[in-house]
């Protein structure tokens, strides 16, 4: 049977650069539609909307850098959509993502077709 974890951990493949450091580990949680609502308030707060391309783009890293349980050795209340605009690649973003992916399956009861991993 699938564990039903709450995190999901794993590797960036380009890194965060904070305080002169490159920071790759980290661990992420399922945001929820509190780090939505969070989120769509520091747009609007940011730029004054939440419509348009720039302020999209910074809702997503404020979701993502809600869901962030740890990056490196990064202080959780630095990890930030400010930083993650300046610094976050788009092969990391993804990794991101994908570990997002990986909880939401394992919280579905995983892939029915899969055979269970050890």
């Amino acid at each position: 049977m699938t564990e039903n974890k709450k995190t999901e951990s794993g590797r960036l493949k380009n890194g965060i650069l904070y305080n002169d450091t490159l920071h790759y580990e980290f661990e992420i949680r399922l945001p929820v539609m509190r780090d939505t609502s969070s989120a769509l308030e520091q747009t609007e707060e940011a730029y004054g909307q939440i419509e348009g391309y720039t302020a999209n783009t910074f809702y997503r890293q404020a979701v993502l850098s809600s869901a962030i349980v740890s990056l490196g050795d990064i202080p959780k209340e630095d990890i930030t959509p400010a930083l993650f605009m300046e610094e976050l690649t788009e092969d990391d973003y993804d990794e991101f993502q994908s570990a997002i992916a990986r909880l939401k399956v394992k919280r579905n009861g995983g892939n029915p077709a899969s055979p269970d991993s050890v």
